[in-house]
Parts: C-alpha cells; structure tokens; sequence
C-alpha cells in the first residue's frame, strides 16, 4: 500500500508541475473581485469532478462568499455580477458546457474554465482559464491525441480530479490571505451540530 501511495504522490507531483500557476491567481482575484461586488460563486462540474467543485464550494462559504453547486437542491438566480466556475477536464461535458452557456449569454455572468482542453467549447466560452495537462486515462482527450499526457496508471481521471482539488485548496490559501480570513474565521461559519 505503501508504494501505491508513493506511485500516487508521485503522479500528482508531476501533474501539479503542469498548472498555469499565473492564471490560478488570476482566479483567486476574479473569486475575490466577485465577492467584493456582492456576487456569488457558481460551480459546474460532473461526476468526481463534482465532488471537488463540492469541496471548494464549502469552503467558500465557510469564508463568507456565497457558493452553489449548478447541481444543489437549491441555487439562487444567477445576476450578471455572479461568477461560474465550470471544471471540466475536456471541456466537452456536455450539461457543464450548456450551463456555462446560458450563464453567460442570458444572466451574462462572467464564466470560468479549470480543465486541460484550451481548444475546448467550454474554453471558447470563458474569459478566464486554468489549464494543465491531463492524466493519460482521460478517455476525450487521449482518444483525440489532442494533448500531452501525465502518464498515470489510476483510473479514468482520478488524477486530475486529484488536481483540481489541490489546485482549489490553493486558490482557498491565496483568498484566505487577500481577505485576511483565519482558520478560525471559518470554523465558526462550520456546521455546528455534527
């Protein structure tokens, strides 16, 4: 188990070495630019990938900016000075690209890309994108052979969701320190009955 774990750390190692570390910054500003003209953050994302931008999502709101998932039980109407950020390593997922679309076109909401695809349609919609490279198993895009793999031997995209969610932790460090927000700050936004 032990070598699996190094073999894993490893992977994620050399796939964090590939993030556009210049445009993550540029995101952690538009989050807290978002936030400074009370605006709300929307994540979009499916699969695993959902369970990241979940994860993010929380920690958002624990720092006081207004979060949702597109997926939750309950969003508020997007308005145009909300933000979407749409995580799709592709850029092809279907229900995540038809999300960011109407966003922007209709409410006219300033849209966001994490993904590996800078070709993608989803990258055609956002003014703003994160890229890095992508795991070997993520089936759209190795099958175009449109990029150059990390070599990964986990599963399906198991690497990049890994990616994103280090990569968003970051963004939480960069914003927690812009907004000069403490640990503690957040905890007392924690769920209280646990």
């Amino acid at each position: 188990m032990k070598n699996k774990i190094e073999l894993i750390r490893s992977e994620l190692a050399a796939s964090l070495a590939t993030v556009d570390f210049a445009a993550a910054s540029r995101l952690a500003e538009a989050v807290s630019e978002t936030a400074d003209r009370s605006g709300k953050i929307y994540c979009a994302a499916a699969g695993r990938m959902l369970f990241v931008a979940q994860s993010f999502v929380m920690r958002l709101n624990q720092m006081g900016i207004p979060a949702n998932c597109c997926s939750d039980t309950y969003v508020p109407p997007i308005v145009p000075q909300d933000m979407i950020l749409a995580v799709s390593s592709s850029g092809t997922t279907r229900g995540v690209v038809d999300f960011a679309s109407r966003a922007a076109s209709g409410p006219g909401a300033a849209v966001w890309m994490i993904g590996c695809n800078p070709r993608s349609p989803l990258a055609g919609i956002a003014e703003g994108i994160v890229l890095f490279r992508p795991a070997g198993s993520t089936r759209a895009l190795d099958a175009a052979g449109k990029t150059d793999a990390v070599p990964s031997v986990q599963p399906m995209s198991s690497l990049n969701e890994q990616t994103v969610f280090l990569l968003l932790d970051a963004v939480v460090l960069a914003l927690m320190e812009k907004r000069h927000i403490t640990g503690g700050d957040m905890d007392a936004r924690h769920f209280n009955v646990e």
